[in-house]
């Protein structure tokens, strides 16, 4: 039996420890510490490139389509993890504008309210709406299914080795 969602738990990892890294600056600046600009635009970069262009893309594509598979409260579900897609990015440009101006409270507050929506956002996902997915799909949708997502995987921002080397670099700044 394939696990059409598999790929996408392992992303929520990689998008854990990004969010570990969001909290380390809300850490830092209220403890009065400064911010490199180069570590922040990666933060960003990452939560652009692989968060939205990739991760999203994979479940908007291939995961919210199987849940209006559902009945009405599937599908609520699946409104519920569109509209904290739209908030996650909306809350990204608020943070880069936020960021790119000067206004450290305004990007520490849309930092806190990101964090926190990530990872509501993952508990939800991973403990019931990938049920469902797996659930509403037969073996030959996710074979299907797991070739589109690998396909995205090979574009530049995807690759699972240059996100894992960007994870790295933040990890390497947060150690010293």
């Amino acid at each position: 039996m394939l696990g059409v969602t598999l790929k996408l738990q392992e992303e929520h990892i990689t998008i854990e420890r990004l969010r570990g890294s969001l909290d380390w600056d809300i850490i830092r600046v209220e403890a009065g510490g400064a911010l490199d600009n180069d570590f922040v635009m990666s933060q960003l970069r990452l939560l652009k490139d692989f968060v939205i262009s990739c991760h999203f893309r994979k479940e908007e594509l291939y995961i919210f389509p199987l849940l209006k598979r559902g009945g009405s409260d599937v599908m609520e579900l699946e409104r519920r993890l569109e509209r904290d897609h739209e908030e996650v990015k909306r809350l990204v440009s608020q943070a880069e504008s936020s960021w790119v101006n000067g206004d450290l409270e305004g990007f520490v507050s849309q930092l806190r309210r990101l964090s926190e929506l990530l990872k509501d956002h993952q508990n939800v996902e991973n403990s019931v709406a990938f049920a469902y997915a797996e659930m509403y799909a037969d073996d030959n949708e996710k074979e299907r299914l797991l070739n589109e997502m690998n396909s995205i995987d090979d574009e530049p921002p995807c690759r699972p080795e240059s996100v894992d080397a960007a994870i790295g670099y933040l990890y390497s700044v947060i150690e010293g």
